[in-house]
């Protein structure tokens, strides 16, 4: 069972802030229900809880049964079951989804959980400084896990700033997706690892497969194989090996999956034309851009924005080498069928 607050966070016209402490609502009688270690107080027969805590009794958990079921529903959820992104030391920081521990915490039943505001104020930036709490209870091993987090949300750009509900959406967003990820943590401070692990791994493995694809024969391919592929494919784009190193942050020996994965974005990228072999030569190795050497860029090599989301100089200009538009190097460039997990 999941609840969200959708409410605004403070009266704009007074300034006041909500604090989740200002609920001075009545509490329903209380009783208690006992797992042997101790006793815990829930509100008397009838209500809503009472049933939930009384339904948590007859609940039987079977370990193997529970770990086959993790496996499957990793299974099915894929690159949705976890999360992955690179570090800037070269390292890979990833870890079960809130999708994955939301369906997790279904199969294990018997469990509560819920994510409130405990309290937000507005910031003179314009953004909120928003403080949550997830909690979850597993009402059969009388387990509670609280756990808190203090956000800070950034402005709303431009015609977003001008009207109330734009405002709200904007910051609403921010919120919802920094509570998903509050609860998610709360859920895996519930579920035992022994669980969640099978089901993390199973995702992964799925998502893996994937991303190595498949050799011409149809057999899979190997992590040798993937990263000989991810050459073949970069080289004809103007890729060397040594700029493929130092961009990914490891010797070649090393490339596992989520290098793999990262030489396929790269490929797009270069494929459609969106950043120019140039642009992304030049930011990997810190050159100096200079007024001849074209527009300013982000750290990503990509044009710098002034905000309005497309600049056609700077585009332009990223996406021509020597007269030659990107689009028609791409035309020429090997099939994406080439690149490791593309589907022949």
């Amino acid at each position: 069972m999941t609840s969200s607050t959708a409410v605004t966070p403070w009266d704009e016209e007074t300034g006041e802030v909500f604090d989740a402490g200002d609920n001075d609502a009545e509490l329903a009688p209380l009783a208690t229900v006992s797992n042997g270690a101790g006793t815990l107080a829930v509100p008397e027969d009838g209500t809503m809880l009472a049933t939930l805590v009384t339904a948590a009794r007859s609940l039987k958990r079977d370990p193997k049964q529970l770990i086959e079921r993790a496996k499957q529903i990793g299974g099915l959820l894929g690159s949705k079951g976890f999360y992955r992104f690179p570090m800037g030391d070269g390292g890979i920081v990833e870890g079960e989804s809130v999708h994955l521990a939301q369906a997790l915490a279904q199969e294990w039943g018997g469990m509560l959980y819920e994510t409130v505001i405990v309290r937000a104020e507005p910031l003179a930036s314009g953004g909120q400084r928003v403080h949550l709490r997830s909690t979850v209870a597993d009402m059969v091993a009388l387990v509670v896990a609280k756990v808190d987090h203090v956000i800070t949300t950034s402005p709303p750009p431009g015609k977003f700033a001008k009207k109330h509900d734009q405002r709200e959406r904007w910051h609403g967003m921010q919120i919802q997706s920094a509570g998903s990820k509050v609860e998610r943590n709360a859920i895996l401070d519930v579920l035992p690892k022994w669980f969640t692990q099978p089901g993390f791994e199973a995702a992964k493995a799925i998502a893996n497969a994937r991303v190595l694809g498949k050799n011409k024969d149809g057999t899979a391919r190997t992590l040798a194989q993937a990263r000989a592929a991810a050459i073949e494919s970069l080289t004809p784009m103007g890729c060397t090996k040594e700029e493929l190193e130092k961009y990914i942050g490891q010797p070649y020996e090393m490339w596992a999956v989520p290098q793999i994965s990262q030489l396929r974005d790269l490929y797009a990228d270069l494929h459609r034309g969106s950043i120019s072999i140039e642009a992304w030569r030049a930011s990997l190795f810190d050159e100096p851009q200079t007024a001849a050497a074209g527009p300013r860029r982000n750290a990503l090599g990509l044009p710098a924005s002034n905000g309005s989301g497309v600049d056609d100089a700077a585009f332009k200009a990223a996406t021509e080498q020597k007269g030659e538009p990107e689009a028609a190097k791409a035309a020429k460039a090997p099939k994406q069928t080439d690149l490791p997990g593309s589907k022949a």
